[in-house]
Order: structure tokens, then C-alpha cells, then sequence
């Protein structure tokens, strides 16, 4: 059996008790652990990632209207938020 095979049998969990026992009598458990979760923090770091950037990009195209109908009447906007970013008033984005 590999290490890569032996990793993958180890639990998600432990109990702190379960740790501290691994910590100071496996050690080569303890880093297989490791490397584990951290391969499975980064793979859900770059989903998170993905989903948020395709959630920006499905925004701007859904917002892509009203910034075009906002620039036409003079209100330079790269997105909606803009506008909740302004400290000034915005009438002709209301008419």
C-alpha cells in the first residue's frame, strides 16, 4: 500500500485527544493527516474561487443592461454598485 492509499483511509475527525496521541506516537500519520486536509482545503479554495468568479461574471451580464441605459444618460458606472458608492445624487439614473 502506497502513502497516497494510506492517506485516504484516515478519517476526517479526530477527537483532541485522538490528535495529541497521533502527534506524539505517528507522526507519519500525523503527515499524511496533513497533507489530506490540506489538499482538501485547497481544492475547496479553488471551488469557492470558480463559484464566486462565475457568480461576478453572471452579475455583470445581467447588470450589462442597466449600466448601458446608465451611460447613455451621462452616469459613468462600471457596475451597479457604483451607484451605492457614490456620496453624490443620481437623478437622471431615476427618470
Amino acid at each position: 500500500m502506497t502513502d497516497h492509499q494510506k492517506s485516504d483511509d484516515i478519517p476526517k475527525t479526530y477527537s483532541d485527544d485522538e490528535m495529541w496521541r497521533i502527534a506524539i506516537y505517528e507522526p507519519k500519520k500525523l503527515a499524511a493527516f496533513t497533507e489530506n486536509m490540506s489538499k482538501r482545503l485547497k481544492l475547496l479554495a479553488e471551488k469557492r474561487n470558480t463559484e464566486m468568479a462565475e457568480g461576478s461574471e453572471r452579475l455583470r451580464l445581467e447588470d450589462r443592461p442597466v449600466v448601458e441605459a446608465l451611460r447613455k444618460v451621462g452616469i459613468c458606472v462600471e457596475e451597479l454598485w457604483d451607484l451605492d458608492r457614490r456620496r453624490w445624487p443620481y437623478p437622471a439614473a431615476i427618470s
